[in-house]
């Protein structure tokens, strides 16, 4: 009966932790080439960081478009340091983690909107990770019912990957120490203010959906897992000012009493 958060959004915001450490390497990096410049990044920057880990051999980019480590699955993150220092090139590591088996369509069997395809591609703008992350106002008709109980993010293209099977939970403390979680309950997010959402969730993943975004998200959750007592809440944001909002609540207000969506 709640909604569901991708598990990356369940702790601290990991460009915080993950840039923290960069920047701990960059400085004594500085420190023994101070005439060289150093920037950290992580999903900060507009590189296209999952080629450059599959040329450092540190993944391959898979049918899902994830890279995929063969000890860590798809379940980490990627940061860089950028410098004017030249290194010594390494070539790529070619198959050093393996590939995607030729006949598994797991992930894009199992992706609700279709948006992933088996040549390896991916229609982002039918991703529910990002329809309630970064997509701002009203979302598609024909892709509300498809988001299904996924509040924030979506993990089942993971979920179901063979390369995740053997992947170990974090010991990183400041993942461990939830912010959002693993779900949240739907009723307390329908009446978040903008005071209230960033007191909640400031310091998490889960705050760059920003208020409307999750509030539109927690109406459509609502009315797909038929929530029927949370209609008269879902009634009064019929009006709300985000119009991605009062669309959400006008589309699940419809659903929950029984007419078409």
């Amino acid at each position: 009966g709640s909604g569901l958060v991708a598990r990356y959004a369940w702790g601290r915001d990991y460009h915080k932790v993950l840039l923290k450490k960069l920047h701990r390497i960059a400085s004594v990096l500085g420190e023994r080439w101070p005439e060289e410049r150093w920037r950290s990044f992580t999903d900060t920057a507009p590189l296209d960081e999952r080629w450059w880990a599959a040329q450092a051999g540190a993944s391959f980019t898979a049918r899902n478009t994830l890279g995929i480590n063969r000890r860590l699955g798809s379940w980490f993150l990627l940061g860089e340091i950028l410098t004017t220092k030249i290194f010594p090139a390494t070539g790529p590591r070619s198959h050093a983690h393996g590939s995607c088996p030729s006949a598994c369509r797991r992930c894009t069997d199992v992706c609700p909107t279709g948006a992933l395809s088996a040549d390896g591609r991916m229609d982002a703008q039918r991703c529910i990770s990002y329809l309630t992350i970064e997509h701002r106002g009203p979302i598609a008709d024909e892709l509300k019912p498809k988001v299904g109980g996924w509040l924030f993010g979506c993990d089942l293209c993971q979920e179901v990957c063979p390369f995740n099977l053997a992947a170990k939970p974090t010991q990183e403390s400041e993942f461990l120490a939830w912010k959002a979680g693993p779900d949240l309950a739907l009723g307390p997010l329908l009446d978040l203010g903008e005071a209230e959402f960033t007191a909640r969730f400031g310091g998490s993943p889960v705050h760059r959906a920003g208020r409307g975004g999750l509030v539109r998200n927690a109406c459509l959750v609502a009315a797909n897992l038929g929530r029927t007592e949370l209609r008269s809440r879902i009634l009064e944001l019929c009006d709300d000012p985000d119009e991605g909002v009062a669309d959400a609540a006008q589309w699940a207000a419809r659903k929950l009493s029984g007419g078409p969506a």
